[in-house]
């Protein structure tokens, strides 16, 4: 069974009288580990004949209801994703390049060596020359 989950996003407002200009939406199915989710915007004219709420005392209910009655509704959306879930997941892989015949040779950097780093004791090694009596 799909699961459904709606969200509000975000709100804009008019700053002088706090009118709700537009909504930003997400609805998530979920069905078992896969998921789905949509997006999207709802924008509000103002219509001095209807009753405002004052911004403070909105609920999420409230403005879920304005974005369901705008454009594309609750049903449609929800149906929208359902049919997501009917179709055939497909995995991307991506390819590897090579020939079994041609064996790469690993890249190798020689970096010379500094006489410093061939000194095995703290101080250098001085080889003597031997005494002739």
């Amino acid at each position: 069974m799909i699961e459904y989950k709606w969200e509000v996003t975000d709100i804009k407002r008019n700053p002088d009288n706090g009118f709700v200009v537009s909504t930003s939406w997400k609805l998530t199915a979920t069905e078992g580990d896969r998921s789905e989710v949509a997006t999207g915007h709802c924008g509000f004219e103002f219509d001095s004949t209807r009753p405002v709420i004052p911004f403070e005392e909105l609920t999420e209910e409230t403005v879920l209801s304005w974005i369901w009655a705008c454009g594309f509704g609750k049903v449609d959306n929800e149906e929208f994703l359902a049919n997501k879930f009917s179709e055939e997941v497909v995995t991307v892989v991506t390819p590897i390049s090579g020939k079994p015949w041609e064996k790469e040779e690993p890249l190798v950097i020689e970096e010379p060596m500094i006489a410093e780093e061939l000194m095995i004791a703290e101080e250098p090694l001085v080889i003597e020359e031997p005494t002739v009596l």
